[in-house]
């Protein structure tokens, strides 16, 4: 069987034949089921030949989806005006400016308590790599140039990974549910540090925080946020490519 394909790139590129699938599916009106492999391309004086394959993985698959998605999802992925900073076609970026609001613990070190105290500005990001979230300095709404630091909180890895734990994360569009997400970050209780190192203070994290609730500031002390070294298009980039 001989077959002709034509590839259009969408800008100036190279593209080489590289990898074929082959996709089986059952046969019947009602098959429902469908097994895919992975082929090698010999490519031998401009004659292609598909070597032997090997089974398809979901990861396999989705890493594809992502990749074919890319080019497309780059080019109407931008960023946005209002709370919306970013928005593309397995990632949703937003800025909740610095605010006062309450914050919950549970843990063996401050106990059970919660207060309301000011929060620095915070860049939440919901995609295909999980939850995650910064924090900012000032209260300017964030360009791609702006560094990102540290979000201040337990439960969040030093790279922004939400621990999610128990929390009942809202279902639906994201980008219709901004504030549903908001109240479910600090809707839980907060239960340990993540990571190496939550926020720059003598005491560590837990002094920290057992000092924020006993008698909270006018203001969310900036000096205490750790820089990740990372604009918000850096950490853009990255949180979109990976596949962890």
């Amino acid at each position: 069987m001989q077959a002709k394909l034509n590839v259009y790139a969408p800008r100036a590129a190279s593209y080489v034949l590289a990898e074929a699938v082959l996709i089986y599916r059952e046969s019947g009106a009602d098959a429902a089921r469908a097994y895919a492999s992975i082929h090698t391309v010999d490519v031998t004086e401009g004659r292609p030949t598909i070597l032997a394959g090997k089974p398809m993985t979901p990861r396999a698959a989705h890493r594809l989806a992502r990749e074919l998605c890319r080019q497309n999802a780059s080019a109407a992925a931008t960023f946005l005006d209002g709370r919306t900073l970013y928005s593309g076609s397995d990632l949703l970026v937003w800025w909740h400016p610095p605010t006062r609001r309450h914050i919950a613990f549970r843990c063996p070190e401050l106990g059970e308590r919660g207060e309301v105290v000011p929060h620095p500005a915070l860049v939440f990001a919901v995609g295909a790599t999980g939850w995650r979230v910064w924090a900012l300095q000032g209260h300017e709404r964030p360009v791609p140039t702006t560094r990102l630091y540290r979000a201040p909180y337990f439960n969040v890895s030093d790279h922004g990974v939400i621990c999610q734990g128990s929390t009942a994360v809202p279902t639906g569009d994201a980008v219709n549910r901004l504030d549903a997400w908001n109240d479910a970050f600090f809707g839980s209780f907060f239960a340990h540090p993540n990571g190496s190192q939550t926020v720059r203070h003598p005491g560590g994290a837990y002094a920290f925080w057992k000092s924020m609730l006993d008698k909270p500031p006018s203001r969310f002390p900036q000096r205490a946020l750790l820089p990740t070294g990372a604009t918000l298009a850096d950490t853009l980039a990255m949180t979109g490519g990976r596949d962890d």
